[in-house]
């Protein structure tokens, strides 16, 4: 949890959020997938949760960044629908991945995957924010 903060705190202080969120996301997806196959996973698994707690404060914050005042209430009220939906849905996902493969290993690959895309969701959100910020009124 001592990676909560300190992603805000260091996303904020040099005004490097993008950064924290690509990175954290990045290095989490790697540490993901080397779940498996470390000879020691407990090391991967702490470096997981290190470094997604890293991006969640930038991540929590996107829909503010691109939502006028009017629209931030609804609009962050869906994008925390989606969060907690995902939440209760994707380990029953992976547990159905799991059960198919008989794999203990393709839930964590699932996961992994699942990551990465949210990696390049975040990179697309990004490119679209940029694209707006220069678009023409």
């Amino acid at each position: 949890m001592i990676s909560l903060p300190i992603g805000g705190l260091i996303a904020s202080r040099f005004n490097i959020p993008s950064e924290i969120m690509v990175g954290g996301l990045a290095a989490t997806v790697v540490a993901n997938f080397a779940i498996p196959y470390t000879g020691v996973p407990a090391v991967a698994y702490f470096a997981y949760g290190f470094f997604v707690t890293l991006a969640i404060p930038v991540v929590g914050s996107l829909p503010a960044q691109v939502l006028a005042p009017e629209n931030r209430g609804p609009g962050l009220g869906l994008f925390m629908i989606f969060n907690f939906v995902g939440m209760a849905l994707f380990p029953i996902l992976a547990g159905f991945v799991g059960d198919l493969s008989g794999s203990a290993e393709m839930p964590i690959l699932l996961s992994a995957a699942m990551m990465a895309c949210a990696l390049l969701a975040a990179i697309a959100f990004l490119r679209m924010k940029a694209r707006l910020a220069v678009a023409p009124a």
